[in-house]
């Protein structure tokens, strides 16, 4: 739907933050949200881990199992073996063109962020090998 469900109209980085570790969410009234997505996102974000989908006694596997899940072939998805519905087009390692602008009080130190970094190591790389 575009925006996390912690998200209200003029809500800024602060008060966004505050809806995140106090568990305030909704989902938007207009959202085409199926039930089973609704029922997962519930389960998900609940705020007592005792609670939470996936923290359960059934751990990942509960996620797994959940009926909006049901059409992922998880063993291919391991596999890398699912084709991407949409694959961004980059220029390099540091392309951030996909990305939204962020605009905030004290971020102009931070606009150019990439500009002076160097391109991680290969022993860098390593712990992202997977992702």
């Amino acid at each position: 739907f575009g925006n996390t469900p912690f998200y209200t109209s003029g809500i800024d980085q602060k008060g966004l933050l505050k809806n995140i570790v106090r568990g305030n969410w909704s989902i938007p009234s207009d959202a085409q949200v199926s039930d089973h997505a609704t029922d997962l996102i519930t389960g998900m974000l609940q705020r007592r881990v005792t609670e939470r989908l996936g923290c359960l006694a059934g751990g990942y596997r509960d996620i797994k199992a959940h009926p909006w899940m049901k059409e992922v072939n998880f063993n291919k998805l391991v596999k890398k073996q699912i084709r991407a519905p949409w694959v961004p087009c980059i220029e390099g390692a540091f392309d951030i063109s996909n990305f939204e602008e962020y605009e905030s009080g004290n971020c102009n130190d931070y606009k150019d962020f990439t500009r002076t970094k160097k391109p991680l190591t290969a022993d860098e790389q390593v712990v992202f090998r997977d992702f």
